[in-house]
């Protein structure tokens, strides 16, 4: 297939938005991204089977902008559909934005310059969670845990060689794809997206990423991630931790021989995932106990026991006020 190089030397980049009923958010999405794209780049919307008017929003796109390419299939998920444009796309590179997110000016710049810069196949930047309540959280790491793992190589740019997976468990777990740019070639040789999962997909795609590759890490809130109440994650709590330690089991069954860094990491990924469990499980009034004992199995920690004494405590309370 042929690959095309953008302007002025640079990659040449295909942005794939996946939506599924985005009706109301997919044009503020695509309107943070189109101003970004270089003479070369196109912009790749996915409609999953949307049932609302997403095809009309993207037709209205269209009349405003010769850089967008429809793709249309069933529903198949998030993960699917990622796929799907990524196996559309002829370009050098390929960055994802969820069709409820949106990008800041600057990212497609910083992360293609770094890209070219320093001649790494996957670069990440961080992201600004933003809650339904409208308050916003950047998750940007302080530099002196970076320094652990990565070496600084320009001002808050850090290359993550041999300590990619060891870093991403401890410091960067659960970003989003929407603040990635990944070489298509890389893309495909790690075979996409888990498309059999709906949840933590991004968590799924990231170990084989982190666990073989070298990783440029942009330590700048370059997008905006959505945190929607509706969300599959925050409509079931459970479900979502449940996938979660299922993805890190697997993980632990298949991976590479960890180093005993990457091992102590991994185990407190799980300690933590099976905490969270308990806390979902206890804050929705079913059994939580054998969740919080799992997470001892990976380790001890006095902010875990004080979080398992503090449920205990308050589940005897409301158990002797209810039999009062």
């Amino acid at each position: 297939m042929h690959v095309s190089t953008g302007q002025d030397g640079e990659l040449s980049v295909s942005v794939v938005v996946p939506v599924y009923n985005g009706q109301e958010t997919l044009a503020r999405c695509a309107e943070s991204i189109l101003p970004q794209l270089l003479d070369d780049d196109e912009l790749i919307i996915v409609d999953d089977g949307s049932t609302d008017g997403t095809a009309d929003a993207i037709r209205k796109l269209m009349k405003d902008s010769d850089r967008i390419r429809p793709v249309h299939q069933e529903n198949g998920g998030c993960a699917a559909a990622r796929n799907r444009g990524a196996e559309e796309s002829c370009k050098d590179a390929v960055a994802f934005c969820d069709a409820d997110d949106t990008w800041l000016p600057q990212h497609l710049r910083v992360l293609r310059s770094g890209m070219v810069r320093h001649g790494i196949p996957l670069v990440v930047s961080a992201t600004t969670s933003v809650f339904p309540d409208g308050h916003e959280e950047a998750a940007t790491i302080a530099e002196d845990r970076l320094l652990r793992f990565a070496r600084r190589v320009e001002e808050e740019t850090f290359l993550f060689e041999d300590g990619a997976l060891e870093g991403y468990l401890r410091l960067a777990f659960g970003n989003t794809s929407d603040g990635m740019l990944i070489r298509r070639t890389l893309y495909e040789a790690l075979g996409g997206f888990p498309a059999e999962h709906r949840l933590i997909e991004d968590i799924r795609f990231a170990f084989p990423v982190y666990s073989e590759n070298a990783v440029l890490y942009i330590n700048k809130a370059l997008s905006r991630y959505y945190i929607l109440e509706g969300s599959l994650c925050r409509a079931d709590r459970v479900a979502a931790h449940e996938n979660v330690i299922e993805a890190l089991l697997n993980f632990k069954r298949t991976c590479r021989p960890l180093n005993a860094g990457e091992r102590a990491a991994l185990r407190q990924r799980i300690r933590e995932a099976f905490l969270g469990l308990a806390l979902a499980l206890w804050r929705s009034g079913r059994g939580w106990l054998k969740a919080a004992a799992r997470s001892l199995l990976y380790g001890v920690t006095a902010g875990q026991l004080r979080m398992i004494g503090a449920m205990l405590l308050t589940s005897r309370k409301k158990e002797e006020t209810e039999s009062a």
